[in-house]
């Protein structure tokens, strides 16, 4: 099997959930055009699955497709009223140094012309992300932070973090072209063509036709890659354990259930395949 069509079967065994609205991937980097045909066929869906929100080429995890046009439209306006949340994880060069504190909330304005960066400050797209540092590596300047997209305009983590925390996402060559501090090149290889931003839970609101609980938040988080806990143990990063591993969650507690009920919906990932191959370090 050559590489595009390897890359193709390995999306399409990268479904994390469905029910009988949406399906959400456990996107890998790199998307390739047949994939929601190949998704389509594969779950004998009536018509085209419909993407709701875009992620990087390079970004990793959660990525919704809506398997109707009523879905993808219920799912539009609950992004435009704010009842849909996304969070990510970065792996970013700086340590604790970089951070003014454990949390934070960047609010520079974003700058654009013609779709692209073009500074930051006056007369830029009001944007703002908020920030949390998990953790940071003993050994180099490498951390982990988790992301809330408050705005979501074009590449804004990484700007943000480029540019107003002066903390570039490992593998961002877009945002920062100065050399990865050695203390992480002398142990481990980050391929050139490696982004560490990670979609790592979607949530929305759903609705049952009746019962006690007819109105819930579901929640779907996508486990980490392998080749990002690789690099972590061997930078003595710690990861929390609730970030490793994916799951579902019903108004933000975890479940063990893998289906749920009124919605027809079902957690679909194989335990054999979770996250992406490990890449050679």
């Amino acid at each position: 099997m050559n590489l595009a069509k390897s890359s193709i079967a390995s999306q399409l065994k990268s479904v994390l959930y469905k029910d009988k609205g949406m399906l959400v991937l456990n996107k890998l980097p790199g998307l390739t055009c047949q994939l929601a045909t190949g998704l389509q066929k594969k779950y004998e869906l009536a018509s085209p699955l419909r993407p709701v929100h875009r992620l990087d080429v390079g970004t990793t995890g959660c990525l919704t497709l809506a398997v109707t046009q009523r879905a993808a439209q219920e799912m539009s306006r609950q992004f435009a009223q704010g009842t849909v949340h996304k969070t990510y994880l970065a792996l970013v060069r700086g340590d604790s140094r970089s951070f003014l504190a454990a949390s934070g909330r960047v609010t520079d304005p974003i700058r654009y012309h013609d779709g692209y960066f073009d500074g930051l400050g006056e007369g830029g797209e009001p944007s703002v992300t908020e920030w949390e540092l998990l953790a940071e590596s003993p050994i180099a300047p490498l951390s982990l932070v988790r992301l809330k997209l408050v705005t979501g305009h074009k590449h804004q983590l990484r700007i943000h973090l480029a540019k107003s925390l002066q903390a570039p996402i490992l593998g961002d060559q877009r945002y920062s072209t100065s050399p990865i501090h050695e203390s992480i090149s002398r142990q481990v290889h980050v391929p050139s063509n490696r982004m560490f931003l990670h979609a790592s839970r979607f949530s929305l609101l759903k609705y049952r036709s009746g019962g006690p609980q007819k109105r819930f938040r579901l929640g779907i988080q996508a486990p980490l890659p392998a080749d990002w806990v690789g690099l972590c143990q061997k930078l003595k990063l710690p990861i929390p354990s609730s970030e490793v591993n994916g799951g579902l969650s019903i108004n933000g507690e975890p479940i063990q259930d893998t289906e749920i009920a009124g919605v027809d919906g079902r957690w679909l990932l194989n335990e054999q395949r979770r996250g992406m191959d490990k890449l050679p370090f």
